[in-house]
Protein backbone atom coordinates (compact mmCIF):
# COMPACT_ATOMS: atom_id res chain seq x y z
CA UNK A 1 0.00 0.00 0.00
CA UNK A 2 1.43 3.21 -0.56
CA UNK A 3 0.07 6.58 0.14
CA UNK A 4 0.65 10.07 -1.57
CA UNK A 5 -0.83 13.49 -0.46
CA UNK A 6 -0.64 16.33 -3.09
CA UNK A 7 -0.90 19.73 -1.94
CA UNK A 8 -2.36 21.55 -4.92
CA UNK A 9 -2.80 25.58 -5.10
CA UNK A 10 -5.45 25.62 -8.86
CA UNK A 11 -6.85 22.66 -10.24
CA UNK A 12 -7.18 21.30 -13.27
CA UNK A 13 -10.46 19.63 -15.19
CA UNK A 14 -8.91 16.08 -14.29
CA UNK A 15 -8.51 16.29 -10.63
CA UNK A 16 -11.63 18.25 -10.63
CA UNK A 17 -13.42 15.61 -12.19
CA UNK A 18 -11.93 12.66 -9.27
CA UNK A 19 -12.83 15.60 -6.62
CA UNK A 20 -16.32 15.55 -7.77
CA UNK A 21 -16.72 11.64 -7.85
CA UNK A 22 -15.47 11.67 -4.48
CA UNK A 23 -17.90 13.84 -3.33
CA UNK A 24 -20.65 12.09 -5.26
CA UNK A 25 -19.65 8.82 -3.42
CA UNK A 26 -20.08 10.03 0.20
CA UNK A 27 -22.64 12.39 -0.72
CA UNK A 28 -24.83 8.99 -1.02
CA UNK A 29 -23.66 7.44 1.69
CA UNK A 30 -24.62 9.98 3.93
CA UNK A 31 -27.33 11.43 1.96
CA UNK A 32 -26.03 15.00 2.01
CA UNK A 33 -27.01 17.46 -0.01
CA UNK A 34 -24.09 20.87 -0.08
CA UNK A 35 -21.46 20.52 -2.80
CA UNK A 36 -17.75 20.97 -1.71
CA UNK A 37 -16.00 25.14 -2.52
CA UNK A 38 -13.25 24.43 -5.18
CA UNK A 39 -12.89 27.98 -6.39
CA UNK A 40 -9.09 29.45 -5.76
CA UNK A 41 -9.48 32.39 -7.52
CA UNK A 42 -10.94 34.24 -3.92
CA UNK A 43 -8.62 33.21 -1.82
CA UNK A 44 -6.26 35.95 -0.22
CA UNK A 45 -2.85 34.72 -1.77
CA UNK A 46 -2.76 32.99 -5.13
CA UNK A 47 0.16 31.19 -3.62
CA UNK A 48 -1.38 29.27 -0.58
CA UNK A 49 -1.80 25.45 -1.05
CA UNK A 50 -5.71 25.04 -0.10
CA UNK A 51 -6.21 21.54 -2.05
CA UNK A 52 -5.03 18.62 -0.05
CA UNK A 53 -5.90 14.89 -1.90
CA UNK A 54 -4.41 11.79 -0.42
CA UNK A 55 -3.91 9.23 -2.84
CA UNK A 56 -4.36 5.03 -1.54
CA UNK A 57 -2.15 3.34 -4.12
CA UNK A 58 -3.15 5.85 -6.75
CA UNK A 59 -6.56 6.20 -6.25
CA UNK A 60 -8.33 9.63 -4.74
CA UNK A 61 -9.46 8.66 -1.16
CA UNK A 62 -9.52 11.57 0.73
CA UNK A 63 -9.68 15.30 0.50
CA UNK A 64 -9.98 18.43 2.21
CA UNK A 65 -10.45 22.15 0.47
CA UNK A 66 -9.88 25.43 2.56
CA UNK A 67 -11.52 28.59 1.04
CA UNK A 68 -8.99 30.95 2.55
CA UNK A 69 -10.39 34.81 0.98
CA UNK A 70 -8.33 36.54 4.29
CA UNK A 71 -5.50 35.65 6.85
CA UNK A 72 -8.76 35.64 9.57
CA UNK A 73 -9.87 32.17 8.94
CA UNK A 74 -9.90 29.39 6.03
CA UNK A 75 -13.24 27.66 5.11
CA UNK A 76 -12.89 23.63 5.40
CA UNK A 77 -14.46 21.26 3.70
CA UNK A 78 -13.10 17.49 3.48
CA UNK A 79 -14.57 14.18 2.35
CA UNK A 80 -13.09 10.70 2.98
CA UNK A 81 -14.55 7.84 1.13
CA UNK A 82 -16.60 5.55 2.99
CA UNK A 83 -14.48 2.10 2.82
CA UNK A 84 -11.41 4.41 3.18
CA UNK A 85 -12.70 5.98 6.98
CA UNK A 86 -10.89 5.79 10.32
CA UNK A 87 -7.30 5.19 9.00
CA UNK A 88 -6.06 9.10 10.35
CA UNK A 89 -6.77 10.46 6.32
CA UNK A 90 -8.51 12.97 8.01
CA UNK A 91 -6.06 14.21 10.36
CA UNK A 92 -2.84 13.48 8.25
CA UNK A 93 -4.65 16.19 5.66
CA UNK A 94 -5.67 18.49 8.25
CA UNK A 95 -1.92 18.70 9.77
CA UNK A 96 -0.63 19.36 6.31
CA UNK A 97 -3.42 22.28 5.90
CA UNK A 98 -3.03 23.64 9.07
CA UNK A 99 1.20 23.65 8.93
CA UNK A 100 0.12 25.45 5.32
CA UNK A 101 -2.29 28.12 6.66
CA UNK A 102 0.11 29.05 9.52
CA UNK A 103 2.97 29.84 6.61
CA UNK A 104 0.70 32.56 5.64
CA UNK A 105 -0.68 33.35 9.39
CA UNK A 106 -4.40 32.57 8.69
CA UNK A 107 -5.55 32.81 12.11
CA UNK A 108 -7.95 29.54 12.32
CA UNK A 109 -10.03 27.10 10.49
CA UNK A 110 -13.72 27.16 10.20
CA UNK A 111 -15.10 23.51 9.76
CA UNK A 112 -18.22 22.96 7.86
CA UNK A 113 -20.69 19.96 8.18
CA UNK A 114 -23.79 19.34 7.23
CA UNK A 115 -25.86 18.50 10.61
CA UNK A 116 -27.12 14.96 9.21
CA UNK A 117 -23.08 13.72 8.41
CA UNK A 118 -22.29 11.34 11.01
CA UNK A 119 -18.85 10.75 10.46
CA UNK A 120 -18.38 14.84 10.32
CA UNK A 121 -19.86 15.53 13.46
CA UNK A 122 -17.30 14.86 15.89
CA UNK A 123 -15.28 16.31 18.33
CA UNK A 124 -12.01 17.19 17.01
CA UNK A 125 -9.20 17.01 19.28
CA UNK A 126 -7.22 20.52 18.41
CA UNK A 127 -3.22 19.46 17.37
CA UNK A 128 -0.53 20.22 19.90
CA UNK A 129 1.93 22.72 19.25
Amino acid sequence: MSIEIKELNSLNDEITSEIRKLELICKECNDLKGNMYLDTLMNFDKNTKNIFLLYEDEKLVSLLSVFVPTSLEGKAYAYTSPEYRKRGYFKKLLFRAEDELKSYSVAGILFTCESRSPSGNCQRQPKST
